[in-house]
Parts: C-alpha cells; structure tokens; sequence
C-alpha cells in the first residue's frame, strides 16, 4: 500500500520517537496534518501559522483538535527562539529556502 504525501510527513519525523508528548508543527495544512500526528501519542500539537488570514480559516479546523492542538499566530522562528518551551519534534511543511525569508529555518 503506498502512503500519501501527507502520511509520509508526518510518519517519519514521528518514527524517531517512541512517546512524544509535544510537537510543533510550522505552516501546512492542519486540517490533512493533524489527523495524521495525531495516529501516534502525541499529547498536545503547536501549529504556528505566520498568515493571519490562514489563521481565521483553519481556526475551525484546529477547533475540531481541542485540547490537543493550539494555533499560534506568530513567526515561527521568533516564537521558537524566545520559547523556553520543550517540545520533541518540529515538523516543518515549508517550501524550500527561495527568499531570504525562508532561508531563516535553514541556516543558524
């Protein structure tokens, strides 16, 4: 049986963990994504969305998840970096680093 690009996202970041009490997700589509992460423990799903007109599209989405996912209306890069939270896996659905803008999540 051949998985779907979505189940191939999710599935092999998610294989590395036994238990994975947190996970990030940047960008993406919530509403394919976190029925997805959520086929494995997972205890709660920080999906960060920058748009904020994404945001009060997927919101209902995300609502269906309720104690298990939160969207965050933020740069994902600054609210990792400023975040004293732990988490276990960032699951990045980002395109690849053709401005400088995206370029951020794939250098240090």
């Amino acid at each position: 049986m051949m998985m779907q690009p979505k189940e191939k996202r999710t599935f092999i970041t998610q294989c590395f963990r036994v238990i994975l009490p947190k996970s990030i997700m940047i960008s993406g589509s919530p509403q394919s994504h976190i029925p997805e992460i959520l086929k494995y423990p997972v205890s709660s799903i920080i999906y960060i969305e920058r748009d904020p007109e994404l945001v009060n599209y997927e919101k209902s989405v995300v609502d269906k998840f309720r104690g298990k996912a939160v969207i965050v209306n933020k740069d994902a890069y600054r609210y990792i970096s400023n975040s004293n939270e732990q988490v276990d896996v960032i699951i990045m659905l980002i395109p690849p680093p053709s401005t400088l803008l995206l370029n951020r999540y794939y250098t240090h």
